[in-house]
């Protein structure tokens, strides 16, 4: 049975890999080969223990585990934009789990949160177009296509990389 919770510290490792593995996994020759087989797990590590050494006040991480495994985790902002509000940071899904619900699940947790601790309702999200998978996702989920964009990512790669917005995430929660 998957179980959900709040990150904290001592978890940092451990979403570090498999936000390593998801990105090796789903954006092979998207983004740069080498960064992805020598380099993302050193790089995403380095950025999990910075955001749980310096936590931001308007951060929440979610995570889904099976036992005492880590089989999925969101993390986001609250109130990020003055235009989109809380921002989906990342949302992510061990392969072996896909397709089970789990990033359903965290989506509408995370919603939840928003609901709780905001004034706003809505959210976006940033997915990269060939992301298929996450893209089915968030049009299932009713997400709104905004807009899509190119822009240099990590090591100055250009990407393109589409919006999604929920007006209000309460549709996400009663779905």
């Amino acid at each position: 049975m998957i179980q959900y919770r709040q990150g904290t510290k001592g978890d940092a490792e451990n979403i570090a890999a498999l936000h390593a593995v998801s990105w090796q996994q789903n954006y092979r020759g998207i983004l740069d080969d080498h960064y992805l087989d020598h380099e993302v797990v050193a790089d995403r590590n380095k950025v999990w223990q910075e955001r749980f050494r310096t936590p931001r006040t308007d951060m929440s991480i979610i995570l889904a585990e099976y036992g005492t495994e880590l089989v999925g985790f969101g993390c986001i902002f609250f109130n990020e934009s003055e235009v989109y509000g809380a921002y989906l940071d990342n949302l992510h899904v061990s392969k072996e789990y896909s397709g089970r619900g789990i990033g359903k699940a965290l989506m509408r947790l995370l919603g939840n949160e928003i609901l709780i601790r905001e004034k706003r309702q809505d959210m976006y999200l940033w997915v990269l177009k060939e992301n298929e998978g996450a893209i089915r996702l968030y049009e299932k989920l009713k997400g709104q296509r905004k807009e899509m964009v190119m822009e240099k990512e990590l090591w100055e790669q250009p990407v393109e990389k589409v919006r999604y917005y929920w007006p209000n995430v309460q549709a996400l929660i009663s779905d």
